[in-house]
């Protein structure tokens, strides 16, 4: 057994193989975790194979990149989950104000190490809710208050980290998850659906040329490569019950009959995943907006799915145009104007609907006109499902529909509306 680290192995364990597609593509991961691991034992004693001792066991081995770990800098991704541990066993007996900021420092001159040897692709996975498990809620809400309150500190001192990281090294690639304190906060105010978009080519890398989308010029178009993609994709969450598939975010100037295409390809894509207890959601041709949906979007009502799970998201913004460019919304009617239309086609055809985003500025029309709309949607439960407000998320800063907690435009100034739905 390796002293450093624990492993029965005498090595480093846990060593994985990740595929997209088998036998054709092979990912090496190594995993140096130990269970119960701190950063320093130094700072906060736990077990054999604290953090510490993991970047040393990189050092010795693989920072000299041997034939079993040919990583480069521009292939490799180092990803640093740790924190956990460090809350649980510290929490109780330190200030979180003082303390976090000495724990993230010398996390912080382990990270170096790693990049003098060569590293330059980091992920930083932000400490989860842990507040939230039996293990503290056993001990009452004095106990899990006084975690959560430590564990956002470490988050705020981690992403602070990062910025800086980032911003004195220049030539590296760090990637962070939102604060789960923030997420927290925001189920804790009645909120149960996140909306998480991503970018198609981050998880496709290799297989797929050029990006797809109308600013570089091109769409996607063959509706056999869609449908494996969502296939591929789906079949990772078929067992999670938690998640609901979205087809694709704002389709616009595109053939209205290829919008329909891709959408039949990506629902027949995820239930021959075997993904068959999730909803799918399903996006229009002109922005998806619900005020243009009859005129342009009619020909979606020809969707089918053999589970009988199609939502049909809408995007609704109340500024002039409906880009929700603009903090000025038309009026303090424009919300429920825009989308009663779009109810009766979805009633018309038998069809639910979802508000996939909606906002309006933090003022008195913009606020009638969000109340109006979210009390007709209330007033029409059978056909529409449920609303997410756009947008959140730590690096929104300033943003004119922020709902970043703690002090978000749009949590400062619109939360209190849409409490009364929630």
């Amino acid at each position: 057994m390796d002293p450093r680290i624990g492993t029965t192995t005498n090595g480093p364990n846990w060593i994985g193989y990740l595929t997209t597609t088998e036998n054709a593509s092979l990912v090496l991961n190594y995993n140096f975790a130990a269970g119960g691991a701190t950063i320093d034992n130094a700072l906060v004693p736990a077990y054999p194979g604290d953090l510490a001792s993991q970047f040393r066991l990189f050092e010795d081995v693989y920072a000299q990149k041997p034939e079993t770990a040919p990583w480069d800098a521009k292939d490799a991704v180092f990803g640093v989950w740790i924190g956990i541990n460090d809350i649980g066993n510290a929490y109780y007996s330190t200030d979180a104000a003082t303390y976090t900021p000495k724990l993230i420092s010398r996390l912080e001159s382990l990270v170096e190490e790693v990049y003098k040897n060569g590293g330059r692709k980091f992920l930083f996975l932000n400490v989860p809710p842990t507040s939230r498990s039996p293990l503290f809620l056993d001990q009452g809400e004095e106990v899990v208050k006084q975690h959560a309150e430590y564990l956002a500190v470490f988050n705020e001192n981690l992403e602070g980290m990062v910025e800086k990281f980032n911003k004195e090294k220049g030539d590296g690639t760090d990637y962070i998850f939102p604060d789960p304190s923030a997420i927290s906060t925001l189920i804790d105010k009645g909120m149960n659906f996140f909306r998480v978009q991503f970018m198609m080519e981050r998880l496709l890398p290799d297989s797929m040329t050029g990006s797809y989308d109308e600013d570089n010029g091109e769409i996607i178009s063959s509706t056999s490569d869609f449908q494996t993609f969502w296939e591929n994709l789906a079949g990772q969450y078929k067992d999670n019950d938690l998640v609901m598939f979205d087809t694709n975010n704002e389709y616009h100037d595109m053939d209205q009959d290829l919008v329909l295409n891709l959408n039949q390809a990506a629902i027949n894509g995820i239930r021959a995943a075997g993904a068959t207890s999730q909803y799918i959601f399903v996006e229009g041709n002109s922005w998806t907006g619900a005020w243009t949906w009859v005129d342009v979007n009619d020909n979606m009502k020809n969707l089918t799915d053999p589970e009988d799970k199609i939502v049909y998201e809408m995007h609704q913004y109340l500024d002039s145009d409906g880009s929700g460019t603009s903090e000025t919304c038309v009026s303090e009617t424009i919300g429920k104007e825009r989308v009663t239309e779009a109810t009766q086609w979805l009633k018309d055809n038998k069809k639910v609907g979802f508000i996939g985003e909606y906002a309006g500025g933090s003022n008195d029309v913009c606020r009638s006109a969000v109340s109006g709309m979210l009390e007709y949607m209330a007033n029409n439960t059978d056909v529409w499902k449920g609303a997410s407000w756009w947008a959140a998320g730590p690096w929104w800063g300033d943003y004119i529909f922020s709902m970043e907690p703690p002090d978000g435009t749009a949590y400062t100034g619109m939360l209190d509306i849409l409490e009364a739905y929630l």
